[in-house]
């Protein structure tokens, strides 16, 4: 049975007027019903909607990580990049500096050997006292001007091969003393082995005071050994210069020690 709110009187539960006075019937049941079912309705709906804002960010998040992953990769493979470039690099520097200085030192060596050429060949080495040295270790030094004058005939059958002393004694200096000249014949030129002494370092010249101007060899503190090569002239007097921090030695060798020595 339901009662109507205005004239409070009882009327049956399939009416939704009152038949006493006309107002019609309001249920409080169904209305309350109504919002619960609304209110429910709101909840899943936003419930709904938190999920898919959760789906969204976690797809924006795993959309960002993968960013992060793929920007990770591609920057290691660019600094990989970087260091071989880097190392190619200072590999091509090396290379093209060895290159400068095998081209400097090859420049250096054909300058020197071509247009610088010493027109009178001179060693400087230390020979064993009783030792011929041999003919292939010798090097060959150039005729002098045309104007020199030649050996005689007679004098050069007389001269003999093997080295035989132009000195009898010593010739001492203030710091260089010559303890033997050795002369001997060899194709037509006179060779003149030299042993010194020396108590410092210095260079040793060769000059006839004309054309003929051999040097330098540099003289060791101590024992040197070493020869000149040359076409004596008749008359000529050969000084050998001995030049030495503070001063110098000078001695002398003429035509008629050398040329005596050899015909004896």
């Amino acid at each position: 049975m339901r009662t109507c709110e205005n004239c409070k009187k009882v009327f049956d539960d399939d009416m939704n007027y009152c038949p006493y006075c006309g107002t019609k019937y309001h249920d409080y049941h169904e209305d309350l019903k109504n919002v619960m079912d609304e209110l429910f309705d709101e909840e899943t709906n936003v419930s709904k909607e938190k999920q898919d804002d959760v789906e969204k960010t976690q797809v924006i998040n795993v959309g960002k990580e993968e960013k992060t992953v793929v920007s990770r990769v591609e920057k290691q493979k660019k600094l990989k990049e970087e260091k071989e470039n880097n190392m190619l690099n200072k590999i091509l520097l090396v290379l093209i500096a060895l290159l400068v200085v095998v081209f400097l030192g090859g420049s250096y060596f054909i300058v020197k050997t071509y247009f610088f050429k010493n027109n009178d060949t001179v060693v400087n080495e230390k020979l064993p006292e009783n030792e011929q040295p041999q003919e292939n270790d010798e090097p060959s030094a150039p005729l002098p001007d045309e104007d020199d004058v030649p050996q005689k005939d007679d004098q050069a059958q007389d001269t003999s091969d093997t080295p035989v002393n132009v000195i009898d004694e010593s010739m001492e200096g203030e710091n260089v003393t010559i303890t033997a000249i050795r002369a001997s014949n060899e194709d037509g030129q006179i060779r003149l082995d030299i042993t010194c002494d020396s108590k410092t370092a210095g260079e040793i010249y060769l000059s006839d005071g004309a054309s003929l101007n051999i040097g330098p060899i540099q003289l060791r503190e101590g024992s040197n050994s070493f020869y000149f090569t040359l076409n004596v002239r008749e008359n000529a007097q050969y000084t050998l210069s001995f030049q030495y921090e503070g001063g110098q030695d000078q001695m002398v060798v003429t035509y008629d020690m050398i040329m005596g020595a050899l015909t004896e």
